[in-house]
C-alpha cells in the first residue's frame, strides 16, 4: 500500500533539515523568495501548457467539417490532438516543471540563501 501523498514529500528533501538550516543562517527572506519564485514558475507552467494546447487544437482543427464525413475527419483530427500532444506540450511542460525543483535544489545545496 502506498503512503498518503504529503505536500512536504520528505523522499525528495529533508524540510525539517532545510528550515533549521535557513533559521541558522538567518535566511527567512531569501528562502520565502526562493519558494515563491518557484511557485509562480511551476503556476506559469500550467499557463504555458494550456496556450500551447489551444495553438495546437486551433491549429488542427482549421479544417473545416463537411457533414458528409465531419464524425470520420473530427475522429481523426482529435487523434492527431493526442499524438501531437506529447512532442508540443508534455516535453516543454516537462521541462517547465523541471526547472522550479532544480533551482530550488542547486539554491539550497550551494547556500546561496543569504541574509539581505
Amino acid at each position: 500500500m502506498n503512503p498518503p501523498v504529503s505536500s512536504n514529500n520528505e523522499t525528495i528533501f529533508d524540510i525539517p533539515k532545510i528550515e533549521n538550516r535557513i533559521n541558522e543562517i538567518s535566511a527567512q527572506d531569501a528562502y520565502e523568495r526562493l519558494l515563491l519564485g518557484s511557485t509562480r514558475l511551476f503556476a506559469t507552467s500550467f499557463f504555458f501548457s494550456s496556450l500551447l494546447n489551444l495553438c495546437l487544437a486551433n491549429w488542427l482543427f482549421s479544417v473545416r467539417l463537411h457533414a458528409i464525413n465531419a464524425l470520420e475527419t473530427y475522429n481523426a483530427i482529435v487523434a492527431k490532438v493526442v499524438g501531437w500532444a506529447f512532442a508540443v506540450i508534455g516535453v516543454p511542460s516537462s521541462v517547465f516543471l523541471f526547472l522550479p525543483c532544480a533551482g530550488c535544489s542547486r539554491a539550497l545545496r550551494s547556500h546561496r540563501i543569504h541574509r539581505r
